[in-house]
């Protein structure tokens, strides 16, 4: 591995695991800094809507873009998709929004989607960054972007206690690193936005299968989730998502520190190197298990004590689902990185029938784990759920390692 990628990695991992535990402490500072529990309900729905918005945004285009070695499509054209999806994101969630919440949840709601719009928007410019094997303009982005928006969200709260003000200033302060981003980007590429009518609609139609895939994958957890709550109550649920919030910062880490790979991948896929793509493919499987093991061993020291820092010590009772989370926690990052490497490798019909045979298989699993091993069954039932769904995708993988451009 050479000292580029290397940086790239650690960059990567570093960034994206602070952005991710500033946006989840700013779940913990709304309690803190408000005299009930509304506003956190409010943010809490604000986050949900926008889970709705973001893989709209997204349409699963990174992977797509940074593996496009031939620059079939150019950054602008990639740029002008993104913008194109951004607006369809909002066409769809904001109707959606408006007739499923109540009046005084919209504001925060609708400012929240703008908030996760600008991280829809730099993504593609962070594209253009990896494209270029130069990932610590990303890296120092998500860093800046995740410590100015919780300062700015805790001062708005402290000073203000106006959720909606807080979270315009989460977007105020987002904005000239998103400036900064740009001009990052157009050090490797123009950047102008590009709307040619054949690149979009084959952009759409391509990625379409990988779009609905990703829903399919995030509503495995939303299912087996829904299923905990229906047999066991609202509160243990409640329970169960306070004890995986830390595991899912850990599966964001593990999914950021492979994405620096995929270009190599890309590279590895379109010379018909099968040793060098099938070594990488080992390795990270390798490396997710042995960090698997070392997360696992911090949990046995430290685990309890610090669920009961954050939570308080009646956690301490349900510590045990820490262990399950974290192992769902790392399959849901090895099931990312499958449907990744089947859009490096332009097998999206793989991508789909893996993620949706996840979502048809964790149905009747959920129901069955939980009933025999209680919350514990829901992350039992998740990861055998992405387990079963990384199987179909693993031949669109391991064969014809040539990227098919046409």
């Amino acid at each position: 591995m050479t000292d580029s990628l290397k940086k790239n990695i650690t960059w990567n991992t570093v960034g994206s695991i602070a952005y991710l535990a500033c946006q989840w402490l700013t779940t913990v500072a709304v309690v803190r800094l408000s005299s009930d529990f509304n506003y956190a309900g409010d943010l809490s729905l604000a986050m949900t809507i926008s889970n709705l918005f973001v893989p709209i945004g997204l349409y699963k285009i990174r992977s797509f873009q940074v593996s496009d070695l031939s620059c079939e499509y150019s950054s602008g054209e990639y740029i002008g998709f993104r913008l194109i999806t951004i607006v369809l994101g909002f066409v769809f969630v904001l109707p959606y929004a408006f007739f499923t919440c109540q009046q005084s949840s919209l504001l925060p709601v609708y400012f929240y989607c703008i908030y996760k719009s600008i991280e829809v928007m730099v993504d593609v410019f962070h594209g253009i960054d990896q494209k270029a094997g130069n990932m610590i303009y990303c890296g120092i982005s998500m860093l800046l972007r995740g410590i100015l928006s919780l300062l700015a969200f805790c001062a708005g709260m402290h000073v203000s206690h106006s959720l909606v003000l807080s979270i315009v200033l989460m977007i105020a302060v987002s904005l000239p690193v998103m400036v900064v981003d740009v001009r990052w980007a157009s050090n490797f590429d123009a950047i102008v936005p590009s709307f040619r009518f054949k690149a979009m609609s084959e952009l759409f139609y391509k990625c379409l299968p990988a779009t609905v895939g990703v829903f399919c994958c995030a509503a495995v957890t939303s299912v087996s989730r829904q299923e905990l709550a229906a047999a066991l109550g609202a509160s243990m649920l409640g329970v169960y998502s306070s004890v995986c919030s830390p595991a899912a910062i850990v599966q964001a880490g593990a999914a950021n520190a492979y994405a620096p790979l995929l270009g190599a991948f890309a590279s590895a896929s379109e010379s018909e190197d099968k040793k060098a793509f099938n070594t990488m493919l080992v390795k990270v499987i390798l490396g997710a298990l042995v960090l698997c093991i070392l997360i696992l061993f911090a949990c046995f020291i430290c685990g309890d004590y610090l669920l009961g820092l954050l939570f308080g010590d009646q956690i301490h009772q349900y510590s045990f689902l820490l262990y399950g989370a974290v192992i769902s926690s790392l399959i849901t990052a090895f099931i990312g990185f499958f449907s990744d490497l089947t859009i490096v490798k332009r097998k999206m019909v793989g991508n789909l029938v893996g993620n949706l045979v996840a979502l048809i298989v964790v149905v009747p699993l959920s129901s069955l784990m939980i009933h025999l091993f209680g919350p514990n069954g829901t992350s039992i039932a998740i990861s055998l759920a992405y387990f079963v769904g990384c199987v179909p995708m693993l031949p669109c993988i391991i064969r014809n390692n040539a990227v098919e451009i046409r």
